[in-house]
């Protein structure tokens, strides 16, 4: 599980929060509102229109499985195959070319593996040569996979808080759905024809012996929170809470299953909960726990292994297979389960939310550290080395041959990076610094935003960076240097420029209150992209005198963004990559109309290739034309890319709304939708007398009906959808049940992983 640092998500709230009315503030403090612009918005469906890349490399991992000696695992977009059979030195063997899509569960039967992707859609490889996988067929699965079984001839597949589907693969290239039986589900097991399946709070015991026509045989009391993960080791039911814990549940009785005891953990289960011997494993956020749970009534923990941000494992006789964000696969030895041993390991990109180039080099920015990857052949890109690094990594430079990196706990970190295999820890600050925000360097001198001020190091020496001066009237978050200025991002200050004509002297020059926007520079010209507050261009001409001459309307601009020639290339919160001219810089204009998806958290131009990064799916390199999430048939600059309805929605003015605003419609199915990578959302509406009811559909399963009446108009109502199981993006759609009028004024979004990025630079 990814550990957001406070600061910078504190830093992206108020950038999110920027221009909303203060008493709708005080109802949401924690997250995004996204305000429904209907005059930008398009009528028909979301382009669907595949990727073209030059290369990919790495992502997150959340799917495993073994095949004999091989390990099958899922990376962003891809499977690699892992040859174990030396556990101390485990060897990637090949590879499958990128799906369209992240890959969300693996499961094998006999010598086919099933790959389920996050678009729903699978696709069947034949593994009998581990080091040539073969596609042999394909099919829908009708909404995205959270998790599945295989046993004898049926596979198990649950829709996130959809229910149970149960597929015939008899004949493994033609599954066949043959049940299902809806519940709130997340997580089950299979014993025989008995499913343990979770149903919000509780779980449900079901008879599938009859597929068309399961039967429901018990039900568990209401644990403390909602069930994610079941995993079933006789003679015991081990449950997975959100948020409170391990639980063990006697199923003995099938019809009356007993709570007896449970490990209380608030970062409890991750996704994985497997047996060895009679040993219970599972991870408590930092680590994986070895569970005894010999006395069922009061399980103890044997051992723990640490395993920072662990996303999936799996046991096999002995041995732990185990993947984590900071370390890659790791082979652990758990033959004494008091005394895990490791055995070997294999580093992996995972995911990437940066990067910047250098040569035929890039240097890839995670949750911690950079790996460094030869993209001379982008369509086989390697990793050669990596760095480690204490904490959560802001921002990096390259420089000279030396990477220069901020650490938001470490301060700033310098590298020599000339032996790419074997990067050097050259120098580090041993200055008090609050939090390393982002650096910029001039010469001999880095500029570093440290949130509560603007530090101005000597890197003359490299061993021995040696501050120089401070500027604590700025929460400086963001900062660029070109020249004889520095240009610093403050969070409530707004933009300030410096003279560092004296660099151990800064002198203010100038001042604009714009704030929490990213900047980058051409020439005499400053691009600040502002969430919420749409892409600025700035006159900087006359320093002590910045003037706006140019600026385009776009929602939710700003969270990245890089720059080149008369091109800006910026990532929407929503996702995608969006492309605007900058060639009459008085007049912004959207370019690309008919684009396609590319999953991207950060953008970065360099030479004709565009570099975009992404938790889930890794580091795309892309050439021409960038691809990006918008609603197809989009031809105005401006348009909304968030939000698709059909021609009965409209507007009117209404100062009691979120924004003053009010969006409606009042025909049988009028339909509005929108993409969100975020993983918890409500809708704000307006109610009143003779309003109708909406249905909610997330990712194709409906979820809940609105009901918009009220005796009186109320305003400001909040309808909540919880946590959306399922790797992101989610499509929200909303249909109205009726002729009566139904509103919606606003979304609000929770934060999401993809908001906690690096600014990257070039020197």
């Amino acid at each position: 599980m990814r550990k957001p640092n406070v600061y910078s998500l504190l830093s992206f709230l108020l950038i999110l929060t920027l221009g909303v009315p203060n008493n709708f503030l005080k109802r949401y403090p924690s997250q995004a509102i996204l305000p429904i612009d209907l005059s930008h918005a398009v009528h028909g469906n979301l382009a669907q229109t595949p990727m073209s890349v030059l290369g990919q490399i790495g992502g997150m991992s959340l799917a495993m499985a073994k095949y004999g000696s091989h390990l099958l695992l899922g990376a962003g977009p891809r499977v690699l195959v892992i040859d174990t059979t030396d556990p101390t030195n485990p060897v990637q063997v090949s590879q499958t070319e990128p799906f369209n899509a992240f890959v969300n569960q693996l499961v094998i039967v006999q010598h086919y593996a099933y790959i389920l992707l996050q678009d729903a859609h699978a696709h069947i490889l034949d593994v009998q040569d581990p080091t040539d996988l073969q596609e042999v067929g394909s099919f829908d699965l009708g909404g995205s996979i959270w998790f599945s079984r295989i046993v004898g001839n049926r596979m198990y597949l649950i829709y996130p808080k959809g229910g149970l589907a149960i597929m015939d693969i008899t004949d493994p290239l033609a599954p066949t759905r043959i049940g299902f039986y809806s519940a709130d589900s997340a997580g089950f097991d299979v014993v025989g024809n008995t499913v343990y399946l979770s149903d919000n709070k509780h779980i449900l015991v079901l008879d599938v012996t009859q597929p068309d026509d399961i039967h429901l045989i018990g039900q568990s009391p209401d644990l403390p929170a909602w069930v994610r993960l079941v995993y079933y080791q006789a003679p015991y039911l081990y449950i997975g809470a959100q948020n409170t814990g391990l639980y063990i549940l006697d199923v003995a009785n099938p019809s009356s299953p007993v709570i007896r005891g449970g490990i209380s953990e608030y970062e409890c289960c991750g996704n994985t909960i497997v047996a060895s011997g009679k040993y219970i494993l599972t991870s408590f956020d930092h680590e994986i726990v070895i569970i005894d749970p010999t006395n069922p009534d009061s399980p103890v923990i044997e051992a723990t292994i640490p395993a920072e941000f662990v996303f999936i494992f799996s046991v096999e006789q002995n041995d732990l297979y185990a993947v984590n964000e900071l370390q890659g696969l790791t082979i652990y030895n758990i033959s004494d389960p008091s005394n895990p041993v490791s055995r070997g390991s294999l580093r992996m990109v995972g995911g990437v939310s940066g990067v910047t180039v250098a040569g035929n080099y890039a240097y890839t920015v995670a949750d911690r550290g950079s790996a460094i990857v030869d993209i001379s052949n982008p369509a086989n890109m390697k990793m050669v080395g990596y760095i480690d690094t204490p904490d959560m990594v802001l921002g990096i430079v390259f420089y000279q041959d030396y990477l220069f990196i901020a650490d938001a706990g470490a301060g700033v970190i310098i590298m020599d990076v000339s032996d790419k295999t074997h990067p050097v820890l050259v120098g580090k600050t041993d200055i008090y610094l609050s939090h390393a925000e982002d650096i910029a360097i001039m010469g001999n001198y880095l500029y570093l935003a440290n949130y509560y001020d603007l530090v101005v190091l000597d890197i003359s020496d490299k061993a021995h960076p040696v501050e120089r001066t401070r500027k604590s009237d700025c929460h400086a978050i963001e900062v660029a240097a070109e020249g004889n200025y520095v240009y610093v991002m403050c969070q409530t200050e707004g933009l300030k420029i410096f003279d560092i004509t004296n660099p151990t002297n800064p002198v203010l020059r100038g001042n604009l209150a714009l704030t929490n926007c990213v900047i980058r520079l051409l020439g005499n010209l400053a691009v600040l992209g502002c969430s919420f507050d749409g892409l600025h261009v700035i006159d900087l001409t006359d320093p002590d005198h910045l003037e706006q001459i140019g600026y385009l309307p776009y929602n939710v601009s700003g969270l990245h963004m890089d720059a080149v020639g008369s091109t800006v290339y910026l990532v929407s919160l929503i996702g995608g990559i969006q492309k605007v001219s900058l060639s009459d810089p008085t007049h912004p204009i959207i370019e690309n109309e008919n684009p396609a998806v590319v999953p991207s958290s950060s953008v970065s131009v360099f030479g004709e290739r565009l570099f975009a990064g992404s938790e889930n799916n890794g580091l795309y390199i892309l050439q021409g034309e960038p691809l990006l999430m918008i609603p197809s048939g989009a031809q105005t600059p401006g348009s909304d890319p968030k939000i698709s309805c059909d021609a009965s929605w409209s507007v009117e003015a209404d100062h009691q709304t979120t924004f003053g605003l009010q969006p409606y419609a009042n025909s049988t199915g009028s339909m509005l939708e929108f993409k969100t990578f975020s993983d918890e959302f409500n809708l704000v509406y307006t109610a009143g007398p003779g309003y109708g009811e909406v249905e909610v559909f997330i990712d194709d399963q409906m979820m809940s009906v609105i009901n918009q009446f009220s005796e009186t108009p109320s305003y400001q109502q909040t309808w909540s959808s919880g946590k959306i199981l399922g790797i992101p993006p989610h499509m929200i759609r909303l249909v109205g049940l009726g002729a009566q009028k139904i509103t919606l004024d606003s979304i609000i979004t929770s934060a999401v992983p993809t908001i906690y990025l690096p600014i990257i630079r070039r020197p």
